[in-house]
């Protein structure tokens, strides 16, 4: 405990006759104002702000020397004490001041409190405060250690009943500012009337309004006022006090309560100054005031203090210093980046831009310019689709960005085509000589030999802790491994990005160690390719085609519908086909047959696949089975106009020397793609996408038929005809079958960067701030003084070839000057 008499032998040290000319240097420097006797009298009207003024005096106020109060005490009458009151001054002049949250209260005990400029927890041994505080406001006070705890010395502890937004909590964290009584003064009494005193506000709060003010409150003069300072700042265009009542009222699920602040702060291109800040808290807060918001039942502030005498109006207990910077310090990284051709790391750098953007809740004046610098990054690296898609959204949020409109009309022209092919083959080569890529940093076949201690040690050091009943209790969720990677695994990983591939690899590897029972889709996958290796083999072994038999079979029956849904929708459409050609290569042993007949058989009636009706059919064939025909007419009946099952047909009828029937269903097969060609359908083979293509196939089929039977008249005829399809070609290229084929594989592209797109800090920024609805397009086009650099990072002279890579007519490079530099 803190001696009391301690104290007053360091007030009474300090007050002789010498001590005047300093006490009236506190009192102006206290209240900020010239005249001495003018403070006197007002702290004497004030008793409350005595202890305030006490305990600045005691340990803030420096005297002519340099020391505090407490310190000269210490130099000059250190002697006159004893040594235990000798220790706590020496604590008391590192005794702390500050802002503390309130965590926790142990009645008659103690509080647990957080100071929230260095984010540090004390345990301050105190009784009287435990039964006047609330658990989660404010305090302004200080602590001293003393011995093995912590004590509270403020003269008078001071209470906020707010809890504390994001923004200032961060604020705070970042701030080196130091808090005193003083600044406590000027945030609680810097309204007062007298003339004589000056009335700045400094520190981190804004100071409470009185519940006069907020009585009073006009909702439509709160919406003129606030207009009227945007339109000022010059962003009434963006955003208007309708909008802003709206951020208001919804107050989002996701938010804190003060995010329309932080958004607000980002919008004003200059920042604030200290006279600004102080208008635009006081016409927001009367906004804030005048807003019906969901969490008040619908109903303002304002009507709640008036329908409760006792309730202390709401206070902004957040504020608006400047806009938040660190996005913008990624964003002058990534140029910096860019400048010296570091293009993979200026995407990253933008990449935490957008994430700092999001994390601080606000945004840029003109953030359409982001995407459009990071679209130039991915171009430069050999990213074209994620390119475009920014320059998409940079033109959606702003349709007459001028910069925007450039980048994509030129990367539609082509004239970024060689910085895209150099950005591409130089990621592939760096990849490669560094293995940076996963691909060439983590070998399956490697890591298989590695034992699980090393497997498990490894994913603690990309941070995922797991253990075999961890991970069992996982799976259990799962059918498919690349879900569990994607909800389980991926979320914990705090490993760089470059061995992100190291998760999928390492979690196959112990699935199939700890749940080699399992059945899930990745097994199936697997078992798939095992039984395609053991076909091709020269030659079949037994015992591996029987355990792949076996496996297959328990997929068939004991796995839920939701395994072999999930195979079928999101696996590789060459799993069913490989496992298709497998059967029907078996079939043709008799050893093997009646096995893989049923499996077919079983996979066509599970998956209700008419592609494992070919086994059944083969075999039928094989058999010399007369009712051969019907199955393949109603094979035909539900898969038009595809080759496929002619071939297999064919091959069944070679293999049992019908060559009659053989070159009949061949020359069938060519009718089909002649019909199909006339009638203009659409192409419905994936394994033979164009017409031309299924016009090579049935001719090279039906010239390997005629040359096998040395039939050299009919095998040069359909060489011929061949010749007639290749003089097509560029029609063939242009027609509605090569269209659709072209939609389909473009839309299969979107798919594949819509995942990517999920993924990328931008775009989930992007998707963040829509719902804002701020309008960032411009009536006018926009100006952009545009800077290119060269490959090497060196920045391009006007003399120098532009390096968007537009020719001239004569197939020289154009100047940059009289290109992108113009």
């Amino acid at each position: 405990m803190i001696p009391k008499k301690l104290l007053k032998k360091i007030f009474e040290n300090f007050y002789t006759e010498k001590s005047s000319k300093e006490f009236k240097r506190a009192y102006k420097e206290f209240f900020e104002c010239k005249e001495d006797l003018v403070c006197i009298e007002y702290l004497n009207e004030r008793p409350d702000v005595e202890g305030w003024f006490n305990e600045w005096l005691l340990f803030d106020f420096k005297l002519k020397n340099g020391r505090s109060i407490i310190e000269e005490f210490i130099v000059g009458h250190g002697d006159s004490v004893s040594e235990k009151e000798f220790k706590v001054a020496n604590a008391l002049k590192r005794a702390q001041f500050g802002l503390f949250e309130v965590l926790h209260i142990d009645i008659n005990k103690g509080l647990l409190l957080k100071n929230l400029q260095t984010g540090k927890d004390y345990e301050v041994k105190e009784r009287s405060a435990t039964h006047q505080l609330t658990q989660g406001h404010l305090m302004f006070s200080r602590i001293v250690q003393i011995g093995d705890h912590y004590e509270i010395v403020s003269a008078d502890t001071i209470s906020l009943p707010v809890k504390l937004g994001d923004h200032l909590r961060k604020t705070f964290l970042k701030s080196k500012e130091t808090i005193s009584p003083k600044d406590v003064y000027n945030i609680m009494y810097s309204n007062h009337e007298n003339k004589n005193i000056d009335t700045k506000e400094e520190g981190c709060l804004k100071k409470l309004v009185d519940k006069d003010n907020v009585l009073n409150l006009d909702p439509i003069t709160a919406d003129q006022e606030l207009n009227d300072f945007l339109k000022k700042k010059g962003i009434l265009d963006k955003v208007d006090a309708i909008l802003i009542r709206k951020w208001i009222n919804s107050e989002m699920e996701d938010e804190c309560s003060m995010t329309y602040l932080t958004m607000l702060s980002g919008l004003f291109p200059d920042g604030l100054d200290r006279d600004d800040i102080d208008e635009f808290m006081r016409v927001i807060q009367n906004l804030q005031r005048t807003t019906p918001q969901k969490r008040l039942d619908n109903k303002t502030p304002q009507q709640k203090v008036l329908e409760d005498p006792n309730r202390e109006p709401d206070i902004i207990h957040d504020q608006i210093p400047l806009p938040p910077t660190e996005w913008n310090q990624n964003y002058t990284q990534a140029h910096q980046y860019f400048s010296k051709a570091d293009y993979t790391q200026a995407v990253e750098e933008y990449k935490d831009c957008f994430i700092s953007l999001k994390d601080e809740r606000t945004t840029a004046p003109e953030p359409y310019r982001l995407f459009a610098n990071k679209a130039l990054a991915h171009f430069a690296a050999g990213e074209r689709s994620m390119g475009k898609a920014m320059v998409d959204i940079a033109l959606e949020m702003n349709p007459n960005y001028d910069f925007g409109i450039q980048i994509r009309a030129r990367l539609e022209s082509g004239e970024y085509d060689s910085l895209i092919f150099h950005g591409l083959g130089d990621s592939l080569r760096k990849a490669k000589e560094e293995g940076i890529a996963p691909v060439f940093r983590w070998d399956s076949e490697e890591m298989a030999n590695w034992t699980t201690d090393q497997l498990v040690d490894q994913f603690e050091t990309f941070g995922i802790s797991l253990n075999q009943q961890i991970f069992n209790e996982w799976v259990k969720d799962y059918i498919c491994l690349d879900d569990l990677v994607e909800h389980e695994l991926y979320p914990r990983y705090t490993g760089p990005k470059k061995d992100e591939d190291f998760v999928f690899t390492a979690a196959d590897i112990l699935f199939k160690r700890w749940c080699p029972d399992l059945l899930y889709v990745d097994k199936l996958l697997d078992t798939v390719e095992n039984l395609e290796k053991t076909v091709y083999a020269k030659k079949i072994r037994k015992q591996d085609l029987e355990k792949q038999f076996e496996l297959l079979s328990r997929f068939i029956v004991e796995s839920p519908d939701e395994l072999l849904k999930h195979w079928q929708t999101y696996g590789d459409f060459g799993d069913l086909a490989t496992l298709v050609a497998c059967f029907l290569i078996l079939v043709e042993k008799e050893s093997y047959r009646e096995n893989a007949r049923q499996l077919a058989n079983a996979f066509e009636k599970r998956l209700q696949s008419g592609m494992f009706a070919e086994v059944e059919l083969t075999c039928q064939i094989l058999e010399k089975k007369n009712n051969w025909q019907n199955t393949f007419q109603a094979i035909l009946d539900k898969r038009q106009y595809e080759l496929h099952p002619f071939f297999t047909v064919a091959q069944a009828l070679h293999r049992v020397l019908d060559y009659a029937e053989e070159e009949y269903i061949l020359q069938e097969a060519f009718k089909m793609v002649k019909e199909r060609e006339k009638k203009k359908l659409q192409d419905v083979d994936p394994c033979y996408p164009t017409i031309y293509n299924a016009y090579c196939a049935v001719h090279e089929e039906l010239e390997g038929y005629y040359l096998d039977r040395n039939e050299l008249e009919s095998a040069n005829e359909i060489c011929k005809q061949m010749r007639e399809i290749e003089k097509r070609k560029e029609w063939l290229d242009e027609s509605p079958e090569h269209q659709a084929l072209r939609k389909r594989l473009d839309d299969i592209d979107k798919k594949e960067l819509n995942k990517q797109l999920k993924l990328d800090a931008a775009w989930q920024y992007y998707q963040y701030l829509k719902k804002f609805e701020i309008n960032f397009a411009t009536d006018t086009l926009t100006e952009t003084p545009v800077h290119f650099f060269r490959h090497d990072g060196k920045k391009i002279g006007r003399n120098d070839p532009c390096p968007c890579g537009a020719l001239n007519t004569n197939g020289k490079p154009i100047k940059y000057k009289k290109c992108c530099g113009g």
